[in-house]
């Protein structure tokens, strides 16, 4: 009989009989500590808990073309389970067909991804066509399916020597047709 191969049997009573000399420092180990669990707990009731960037850039793009590139200072996501992302220092490069592209900009922005839907406001400022015309207004939305920019507050319309002021906009990047509304006023 072989007795160096049925000693094998020793090592879990030895793991056994030796348990309270290491039950001590493996129980300390694994136990979860109190501070531990209020980090956690701070980490869960922030604002945004899932996450915050520097220098964002997202692009867009149909049919292996960029429709729109949209730059951030900073962003942060919204609620857990949400499509919302906050944004700081916007700028909104927006292609059209012909290549020539408008830039929005602006302090803050609402991105929300479920709905193709921007918000940009505080001093909005659109530069139309490559500079062809200049937009300023409190607030806008480009819806990014439509590729429409609307705004409900005030706008001012500057090409060459003409100003248009209206109440809102309505402005299709397709189609190149706008709608100003409200009380519209023209200096020629």
């Amino acid at each position: 009989m072989n007795f160096a191969r049925n000693r094998i049997w020793l090592v879990p009573l030895l793991i056994v009989g030796s348990y309270p000399l290491w039950k001590g420092p493996v129980q300390d180990f694994l136990t979860v500590k109190l501070e531990e669990i209020d980090f956690v707990q701070q980490v869960l009731d922030r604002e945004n808990p899932q996450f915050r960037m520097q220098d964002f850039v997202l692009y867009q793009s149909r049919e292996g073309k960029i429709d729109l590139k949209l730059e951030a200072d900073f962003v942060s996501s919204g609620d857990p389970g949400t499509s919302e992302y906050q944004l700081q220092g916007v700028r909104c490069f927006l292609y059209g067909d012909d290549d020539q592209h408008s830039v929005i900009t602006g302090g803050e922005a609402l991105y929300v991804a479920k709905k193709n839907l921007i918000t940009i406001v505080d001093d909005v400022v659109v530069n139309g066509n490559d500079g062809e015309f200049i937009l300023k207004t409190d607030a806008l939305r480009y819806f990014t399916s439509y590729k429409v920019v609307k705004t409900a507050t005030p706008i001012v319309l500057k090409k060459d020597k003409t100003t248009i002021s209206g109440d809102s906009l309505m402005y299709n990047m397709k189609t190149r047709a706008f709608r100003i509304t409200g009380d519209v006023q023209c200096e020629l």
